[in-house]
């Protein structure tokens, strides 16, 4: 017969108690708060990557036009 490890039970009942308290201690303010800041971190992790993208196929972009311009002005 298989038993249930002890850390096993030790680590749900935190896990239970913890999420037990946190929603006796939280209010709907609370609520608001953390999602406004939740979707500022999102957006800011959103505008983050489209900068970071953006600004590197612009190198590329400006990589090539130099080349471009290296061979026309060689012609």
């Amino acid at each position: 017969m298989k038993t249930i490890p002890f850390r096993l039970i030790i680590a749900l009942t935190l896990i239970i108690g913890t999420v037990y308290a946190i929603s006796v201690i939280i209010t709907p303010e609370m609520v608001t708060l953390l999602m406004i800041l939740t979707a500022f971190a999102v957006l800011k992790l959103i505008i983050r990557t489209t900068l970071c993208i953006f600004f590197s196929v612009l190198k590329w972009a400006v990589i090539i036009a130099l080349i471009g311009l290296l061979f026309a002005s060689l012609l």
